[in-house]
């Protein structure tokens, strides 16, 4: 979720206690087969005055959890946004996301579809049904609960006719009018009669004939021939009808609604019905005003939205909803902190409107925080959220307004053109492999606690710390504040910077610092004009970057070619190859690269004297070619003189020199093409040094094969291995990295371990003594100048130690300083272990932490501020460590009471009081402080328990009255 200022809603403790309750929820539009507007029937659509433009087929668009899902008028699926567990139904569930829209392979004939909070439905003309997406609770009706990133197919269900999505469930609707359910069931919302989920559908009872269904996060609506209404699930806040007792409906049950229903719709927690006068009724929560009813009321039953009469379709989003008038005009009403409703200011409204021209808009679709609409002609129109690039415009920025989608139509016919997956377009941004841990010719550089930290030779001052002198046990890099990702060469060193700029230093005597010069440099410095990069790999003179969009950049020696601009002239500035398909992983080897294309497929260039181009030839190349027989690779290492690939399948090519057994083929015979490495499957991560190679499997231990001279196999001997071989006593590894005869990894709890030749100290175990077996490193904790004997001194260590808090660069904590609302932001996310992404070019540093603490609902829309650089106050804090230890607070738009928050920190000892147990809600907080707080959160989310300041609960208690 994109930040947005926002109304700030304070509720009192009892509704508090009713909005706890409400799910972290997902609208569920219902998608029918007819040819016409989605999810209403042709004859019943027309009873409500139709008007709007006729699209040919079953055209629809609809959304789920920051992705989007349209279906042209030939029957195709098209995704964008997030993929997540293979949302988009692409394949490939390693890729991030799409931010323009795709085809979804293998799927045609497609007649309806509907999204889920992160799964989605498609059915075909068959009237069978596909789903693909998460799976956790079974709502892919496979049977089992094994999610998938491409369609398969529902089991048992034929002759369907409409299909709906939940947050975690799913409905359908088949041709004799009876209803199946599947997936979760938590609140009742299958329909069964109790809570049990199931992973199969099967039919929901005593329903008679149906004719229409909808899905909101947890409750089902559905319309009889009678066009009467019929609910179930989550009742909190009266969404399947105020008038029911109880929480959760767990059998279906008929509705009060006194009038004639054609259609259905079903947002979070609330619903929405079109009559057939083409009025639009709405009921349940309203805290976003979302029942466009013209006030705020939460228990409205069975209100008319205001906008009139001649409404012939209606769409819900998580807490806003749409309204289509028969002149082609769009009512809006809801939430709009995220531009979803595409008006200024961006402030919930009981109601609004979208004018268009009349007939222009012919049908309209919603997601979790965006909306789109689709115009008479097939173009498609969006605005709303666009954080993980829903909208498909190929940002991800949010819209405020509408915005037309260049290039794509949803009638095919209509493009006047190839298809859009060939035609030149914004293309999603590449995300790039990121390592926290590198190995050089004798030295080694890691993340660790926030900093950058090396060791080993440093005679080109390749360590970065200002010296030539080397060091045998970590040393932390103070100019390096900030990096994201390092890469180890023969003699220089480089590190991605979160803004996707580059620093590198080091020996420079080709240009492979790409700094303009041939001058060597001990600290690091700015890779001149490099932005937008995502990945940046060294080899022995040369560096390699890969940017946001695909492209590769290179700088340095050019003697073999490694540069892939078709010449041998070293070059000191970086520049682009033109000849490469659009690139996701780049690799720097001793003189030779490979790039891992989007497509699977692996492209290769420069030194090939041992077939480490996989071309079956020996010939070296100055520009890319592609590496034959090798597909479905998702990862790629290259090492001295050969090549590693990582299949999706889970196993391991090798090809290039193998004097030492590298390939692990169980022979030491070169190879100019990919051979498989015998005895590794489920592999997910590969690492090639100078003549050995090593593979993390997904159990967590490690295996490596090739040259182990220094030990640098791990087995505990130094006997050569030709095939894999496990590395002794390494478990729960979570990372590897390898150097031209040591080998790194880092395990799942951040302990860090080396092994092999340590001559140059690049084990880092502050001996000079080479190891066959793994050793721990330790010592990556830095001192501060100005802690002395400060009361928070050993607090302050501590958690430095811990790695989510971290000093100034001229090597200063500075504790009595007040923590501004950014600092604590990046303290909180990183104590909290919530991931975050680098900050995008022109972003503040902080807003990638304050995003992800909104997106994971530690941060409601109240801790949302325009000034991130003010002190944080006593009670800003206080609500985010209550939010952070109570989960069921953290939902969306869970709006908190400042008093019971003060109260509740108290009670808790998230709180103590100043003197005299004084509350000081808008005092502001030392860093110090901060961190106090922050261990206070961690221990109550552990399960402990603090001593509680009574003072200061007394004065909580007091301020209630």
């Amino acid at each position: 979720m994109k930040l947005q200022s926002s109304i700030r809603y304070t509720i009192m403790a009892a509704v508090l206690l009713v909005q706890m309750l409400s799910p972290m929820a997902l609208f569920g539009g219902a998608a029918f087969a007819e040819d016409a507007p989605a999810a209403a029937p042709a004859s019943d659509a027309a009873a409500a005055g139709e008007a709007a433009p006729k699209l040919p087929g079953t055209v629809q668009v609809t959304g789920g959890l920051g992705f989007t899902v349209a279906l042209k008028s030939d029957g195709t699926v098209w995704t964008w946004g997030d993929n997540q567990r293979g949302k988009l139904g692409n394949g490939n569930a390693l890729m991030l996301g799409r931010y323009t829209p795709s085809k979804v392979q293998g799927l045609d004939d497609v007649v309806a579809v509907a999204a889920g909070m992160n799964h989605t439905l498609a059915l075909r003309k068959d009237g069978t049904v596909w789903a693909w997406g998460y799976n956790t609770n079974g709502q892919l009706g496979t049977g089992d609960t094994k999610d998938s990133g491409t369609p398969v197919q529902v089991e048992g269900l034929y002759h369907i006719k409409a299909i709906a999505a939940g947050n975690a469930h799913s409905v359908a609707l088949d041709e004799f009018g009876m209803v199946y359910t599947w997936g979760d069931n938590s609140r009742g919302q299958l329909g069964t009669g109790g809570t049990e989920g199931r992973f199969k559908p099967a039919e929901v009872p005593g329903l008679g004939t149906i004719v229409s269904i909808a899905s909101g996060a947890y409750h089902v609506l559905v319309v009889s021939d009678k066009k009467q209404m019929i609910g179930w699930g989550d009742n909190t806040f009266g969404q399947v009808d105020y008038n029911i007792t109880g929480t959760s409906v767990v059998t279906p049950t008929w509705t009060t609604f006194l009038g004639y229903i054609v259609k259905v719709a079903a947002g979070a927690d609330f619903s929405i019905a079109l009559s057939d006068t083409g009025y639009a009724y709405t009921w349940g929560n309203n805290l976003n005003l979302q029942l466009g009813n013209g006030n705020s009321r939460i228990d409205n039953s069975f209100g008319q939205i205001v906008g009139g009469s001649d409404i012939i379709d209606i769409a819900a989003g998580s807490n806003h909803g749409m309204a289509l008038k028969k002149d082609g005009s769009i009512v809006v009403f809801g939430a709009n902190n995220l531009g979803q409703l595409g008006i200024s200011p961006d402030m919930p409204t009981a109601v609004s409107y979208i004018l268009r021209e009349p007939s222009q808009v012919a049908r309209i679709g919603t997601g979790y925080f965006h909306s789109m609409a689709i115009m008479g002609d097939g173009s498609l129109v969006v605005w709303g959220s666009n954080q993980t690039g829903q909208l498909g415009d190929g940002t991800t920025a949010n819209r405020k307004t509408p915005f037309t989608l260049p290039r794509f139509n949803l009638i095919a016919a209509n493009l006047g053109m190839a298809d859009p997956d060939e035609i030149a377009k914004p293309e999603s941004p590449i995300a790039g492999k990121t390592s926290s841990i590198a190995g050089g010719e004798s030295f080694s550089l890691l993340l660790k606690n926030g900093k950058l930290w090396a060791f080993g030779d440093n005679i080109f001052g390749q360590l970065g710390n200002g010296t030539n002198t080397l060091q045998n046990s970590p040393t932390p890099v103070n100019s390096a504040s900030g990096a994201v990702s390092v890469a180890a060469g023969t003699g220089h060193a480089a590190a991605l910077k979160a803004d996707g700029g580059i620093w590198t230093w080091g020996l420079n005597a080709f240009g492979q610092l790409g700094d303009g010069t041939n001058n060597n440099r001990k600290t690091p410095g700015d890779a001149a004009a490099i932005s937008g990069a995502v990945q940046v790999s060294a080899g022995n003179s040369f560096t390699v970057a890969l940017k946001n969009d695909g492209t590769v950049w290179t700088s340095g020696d050019n003697t073999y070619g490694q540069l892939g601009d078709g010449n041998r002239t070293p070059r000191s500035g970086f520049e682009q190859l033109h000849n490469l398909p659009r690139v996701v992983q780049v690799e720097a080897g001793y003189n030779h690269v490979l790039a891992l294309a989007e497509d699977g497929t692996v492209w290769a260039w420069g030194d090939n004297g041992n077939g480490q181009l996989g071309d079956d030839t020996l010939l070296g190349h100055g520009v890319p070619v592609q590496v034959s027989q090798l597909s479905d690779v998702i990862a790629v290492k290259a090492g001295k003189s050969y090549s590693l690939a990582l299949k999706k399948d889970g196993t391991v090519w090798a090809w290039g020199f193998n004097a030492f057994g590298q390939l692990g083929d169980g022979t030491t015979t070169n190879r100019s093409l990919p051979v498989k490495v015998i005895g590794i499957e489920g592999a997910k991560a590969i690492a090639a040094g100078g003549s050995h190679s090593v593979a993390l499997l997904a159990d967590g231990t490690v295996r490596a094969w090739g040259f182990n001279f220094f030990g640098q196999l791990g087995s505990g001997t130094n006997v050569n291995a030709a095939a894999p071989v496990e590395v002794s006593g390494l478990r729960d590894v979570s990372e590897i990295a390898a150097g031209n005869n040591h080998t790194l990894a880092i395990g799942a709890n951040g302990t860090v371990w080396a092994w092999g030749a340590n001559f140059s100290g690049q084990l880092g175990d502050g001996s000079f003594t080479n190891r066959s077996v793994p050793v721990q490193i330790t010592g990556f904790v830095q001192t501060f100048a100005d802690l002395g004997s400060h009361w928070a001194s050993a607090s302050i260590m501590k958690t430095v130690e811990k790695g989510y808090v971290d000093g100034y660069e001229d090597n200063t904590f500075r504790p009595d300083n007040k923590v501004t609302r950014a600092e604590f932001a990046k303290l909180t996310a990183s104590a909290l272990k919530i991931k975050t992404e680098p900050a995008a070019s022109g972003q503040a540093w902080y807003m990638p932490y304050a995003e992800a603490l909104l997106a994971a609902n530690i941060y409601g829309q109240e801790d949302v501020h325009a000034d991130w650089d003010a002190p944080i106050t006593r009670l800003e804090i206080a609500r985010i460590a209550v939010r952070s230890t109570m989960k069921e607070l953290q939902k969306p738009d869970t709006a908190l009471d400042d008093k019971w928050v003060m109260l509740t920190a108290t009670r808790k000892g998230l709180l103590q009081g100043l003197e005299g147990g004084a509350l000081g809600p808008d005092q502001p907080t030392t860093r110090a402080q901060s961190v106090t707080m922050i261990e206070r959160i961690l221990t109550v989310s552990g399960g402990g328990t603090l001593e509680v300041d009574q003072q200061a609960v007394n004065a909580a208690e007091a301020a209630m009255k």
